[in-house]
């Protein structure tokens, strides 16, 4: 009860399947009498995500624009993550050889040139590829982007500085590895309301 109070379901669910797995073995080496039974959780204890209104969206970007001296790309970053769905990781390892606005879709991939996170080439979540298709808005930013950089096809198209996706750089150890973003929700009054 005390776990559940903090964790997921299926964070739970996680410990029982290995209890369940030693105590079915103790069963098969004749250590139980009988097989315990054990019952999941269940799974449905997720979340709704409500996106945020347009209005909610618009005062987002508007922040944004605050932090262009430390993030210059971070209103782009906010409109091409909120238009695709990408996630973080992805958004911030997409080159533009992965960019194709023929068919008007980016491809979320493996980035094996000189895209590392911990010394390993950056993989998408599963190790899966997968196409989404590039919105009027997101063909927008990505025109500006692509115009206003460097167009090669190994760049990224969201360029950062540091090596991490607008991490601050300033030492201070309540900001180590934290992006601008969540100082831009903050400052449109959005704080744990968009991620």
């Amino acid at each position: 009860k005390r776990r559940k109070t903090k964790l997921t379901h299926s964070s739970i669910n996680k410990s029982l399947q290995c209890l369940k797995a030693v105590l079915n073995l103790a069963y098969v080496e004749g250590i139980l009498d009988r097989r315990p039974q054990i019952d999941l959780l269940p799974l449905d204890d997720s979340m709704p995500i409500v996106a945020c209104s347009e209005a909610e969206f618009q005062k987002l970007l508007h922040a944004c624009e605050a932090f262009r001296p430390v993030a210059p790309w971070l209103p782009e970053a906010a409109t091409l993550a909120a238009e695709t769905g990408m996630r973080r990781g992805e958004l911030f390892t997409l080159t533009w050889r992965s960019v194709d606005f023929q068919r008007r879709a980016l491809r979320v991939e493996m980035q094996r040139h000189g895209r590392f996170v911990n010394g390993v080439a950056w993989r998408p979540k599963h190790g899966k590829f997968r196409e989404i298709p590039i919105s009027e808005k997101a063909s927008v930013v990505l025109c500006a982007l692509r115009d206003a950089g460097n167009g090669d096809e190994q760049a990224l198209v969201v360029p950062s500085r540091g090596g991490a996706p607008y991490c601050r750089i300033d030492g201070a150890a309540d900001a180590k590895g934290k992006g601008y973003f969540s100082d831009a929700a903050e400052l449109a009054g959005l704080k744990d309301k968009v991620s």
